[in-house]
Formats: C-alpha cells, sequence, structure tokens
C-alpha cells in the first residue's frame, strides 16, 4: 500500500474527527482535500496503466448530534449519522470480491455529504441549501453497487458490504426527512416506502438498534402535517 494512498484515508479520517468535534466547516474542507487527492492518485493509476484496486476496510463510526439543532414540531425526526472510516489491509486479509463494495470516491463523497447535512442542522435552514444535500445524497446512491431496494436484501452481510448495506439504507431515510423538512411528502413518501421495503429483510445488527429503530420509526410516522379543517 503506497504513502500515497495512506495520506487519503488519514485525511479522511481526520475530517471524521472533525465531525466528532462539531467543526463541520474544517471537516468539509479535509474531505474535499482527500477527494482531490484521491483524484490525481487515480489518474495517475491510469496513465501509468496500472490496476486500480485499493484494499479497503471501511466502517461506520456514530457521529453526535449538532449542538443548538434547529426544528420545528413538523420536522422531528431521525438521522442517520455514521460517517466512515477506512484502513487499508494487507493482501490476502480478504478475499478481492468481498472488497469492491465501497470504493474510496463512494466514503469520501458521503462523508463530505453528511458534514454539509450536519451543518445546515445547527442553523436555520433554507431550501437552496437542503436540495444541494439531497443531490449530494442521490449522487451517493448512484455510485453505490446494486443500491436498489430490491437487491439491498439479498446481499450477505459480511465486515466488507456491511457498510454498503447500512449507509444505502442511511441515504434513503436521510433523504426522505429532507424531503420532509421541504414540504414535498410524495417524494418523502417515496423514499419512506423505498426504505420500508430494504429495511424488511435486514437484521438489526447491520445498522444497529438505535438507528434500526430510528427509521423504523420515520417510516411509519414521518408524514405530511394533518391542517384542521376550517369550521
Amino acid at each position: 500500500m503506497s504513502m500515497s494512498i495512506e495520506k487519503i484515508l488519514d485525511t479522511n479520517n481526520e475530517g471524521v474527527e472533525l465531525l466528532n468535534r462539531g467543526r463541520y466547516g474544517a471537516a468539509r474542507r479535509m474531505f474535499q482535500s482527500a477527494a482531490i487527492q484521491y483524484k490525481h492518485f487515480y489518474d495517475k493509476k491510469l496513465m501509468n496503466e496500472e490496476r486500480v484496486y485499493l484494499p479497503l476496510f471501511i466502517e461506520a463510526t456514530p457521529i453526535p448530534s449538532p449542538s443548538k439543532i434547529r426544528r420545528n414540531r413538523h420536522t422531528e425526526h431521525y438521522l442517520y449519522q455514521n460517517a466512515l472510516v477506512a484502513n487499508p489491509l494487507l493482501s490476502g486479509d480478504v478475499e478481492q470480491d468481498e472488497l469492491n463494495f465501497l470504493s474510496p470516491t463512494v466514503m469520501i463523497l458521503y462523508n463530505l455529504t453528511l458534514a454539509n447535512h450536519l451543518s445546515i442542522e445547527r442553523r436555520v435552514k433554507c431550501a437552496t441549501g437542503i436540495k444541494k444535500v439531497i443531490r449530494l445524497y442521490e449522487k451517493v446512491l448512484d455510485m453505490i453497487p446494486s443500491r436498489h431496494v430490491t437487491q439491498i436484501s439479498a446481499l450477505e452481510c459480511s465486515s466488507s458490504n456491511c457498510s454498503q448495506i447500512a449507509i444505502s439504507l442511511g441515504i434513503m431515510n436521510n433523504i426522505a426527512a429532507l424531503y420532509h423538512e421541504l414540504g414535498e411528502y410524495c417524494q418523502t413518501r417515496l423514499f419512506l416506502n423505498f426504505l420500508m421495503i430494504a429495511m424488511a429483510d435486514v437484521n438489526v445488527p447491520i445498522l444497529g438498534e438505535e438507528a434500526y429503530n430510528g427509521m423504523a420509526m420515520n417510516a411509519l410516522f414521518l408524514e405530511e402535517p394533518k391542517v384542521a379543517e376550517a369550521a
């Protein structure tokens, strides 16, 4: 494992540590730096016609909720707040086919999106900021292999792909919550329906009890506020 990729992983993991400390702006800059470093690393490999294969062990780590979180009575919801940290594996530690579930690009972009999301949770939200985070989450989903809800439950959970399943579900959950805040309730229900279907065959340990229960509560109870009928 070259020093270059180790530096990229260190930069990503430093960004996760900044998230833990509530320094979301600094975390965003760290993830942006990691993304640039990885692009240079990847481009150099391609120019030299080298095989781009990075055996990584990626795991999720919980991030504390933002302090002074701003919500109104219609936007109470559970947010999935696990960031991704990575460590290089020695060749032979794991079968190669088991490692191609979350690429460094997905890991870094997801962490960057989470940093943006937690940042807007701390202040008065605007529609533009929320939509930007939704677009980033959707981009991450598009980059995760076998992300469709009909395929998620078919994946066997191992150390290499539990992160894929958890992050896919977590992103669906967070997109639904953000659409709910925008008042776009059809989109909210669409993603919550995807979430419920995907969770049907997912065991609690894959997500952790708190995340599993939180997503289940969103799927069951996050709905359009009822407006009192005029007398």
